[in-house]
């Protein structure tokens, strides 16, 4: 499976080498261990990255998550990644989406582009009642990101990750498919 937006590719994450995980991570270590769960000592490991990859095909198996991988045009370099828990009960039909992107591409207009597809490949292929974006208040260009593209804020949810060695707040914000109302 493989999604084309402009000149980018977005890819599941086990269709990517482990080596390109590792040198993403390594490369964003920064944005990853300042607004991402705290990290073990092995995380910035090739064995570690590989485990990631065999867990993403166990998920995508059985419905519960997605983790992609949006590559340049050549699959040289991952440009951001996206990491997704989803609670596929007909009653509950939630996705929990994160999304990280490489420090060198953050911009608006990437992260519309790259938002803006995952929406859509959400909504229409996975079926998604509700998209939920758990932000940390100071990730300014995720809030701006989110907040433009149409997700309402929903309010704060209180020590909900550990994120650089404390408990850290998050701001929750979410997005309706109103096709999927039934």
């Amino acid at each position: 499976m493989q999604i084309q937006v402009e000149n980018y590719l977005i890819k599941p994450m086990y269709e990517i080498k482990a080596d390109l995980w590792l040198k993403f991570h390594q490369e964003n270590r920064y944005y990853i261990d300042h607004f991402s769960t705290t990290k073990l000592s092995d995380y910035y490991t090739l064995e570690v990255q590989q485990k990631f990859i065999i867990q993403s095909v166990i998920d995508f198996e059985r419905d519960e998550g997605y983790a992609f991988g949006v590559l340049s045009a050549n699959g040289k370099r991952i440009l951001a990644k996206v990491k997704s828990i989803r609670d596929p009960n007909r009653n509950h039909n939630y996705l929990n989406l994160r999304i990280i992107i490489d420090h060198r591409y953050r911009t608006p207009e990437f992260g519309r582009l790259i938002l803006r597809t995952l929406v859509d490949y959400f909504f229409h292929n996975r079926k998604i009642h509700i998209l939920h974006m758990p932000i940390l208040p100071n990730d300014t260009y995720m809030i701006q990101l989110v907040s433009e593209y149409g997700f309402i804020f929903e309010g704060r949810l209180h020590k909900l990750m550990h994120i650089n060695g404390s408990w850290q707040d998050h701001l929750l914000y979410a997005l309706i498919n109103e096709d999927n109302d039934t």
